[in-house]
């Protein structure tokens, strides 16, 4: 997950899911997530939309089976 932090005007410029060419920012690294700042010097151009927004969670792999279903990838030896 990336934390983008826009300033001034920026802010109410992009909204989720734009594809962005961001020049002049600065990026940290907090508790394993990349936060990318832009300030008044940096230059951040919009170069799309309308593209879908992706979520990591939930993982749709760790969530659990209904009942009754086997997952293939687990070789049962009897």
């Amino acid at each position: 997950m990336t934390r983008f932090t826009p300033e001034g005007e920026e802010f109410f410029a992009f909204e989720p899911g734009d594809i962005l060419r961001i020049r002049g920012a600065f990026g940290s690294v907090y508790q394993g997530r990349l936060g990318v700042t832009v300030n008044w010097h940096a230059e951040c151009k919009k170069s799309g939309e309308f593209t879908m927004t992706f979520s990591e969670t939930p993982r749709i792999t760790d969530l659990p089976l209904p009942p009754g279903t086997v997952d293939p990838r687990i070789r049962r030896h009897l």
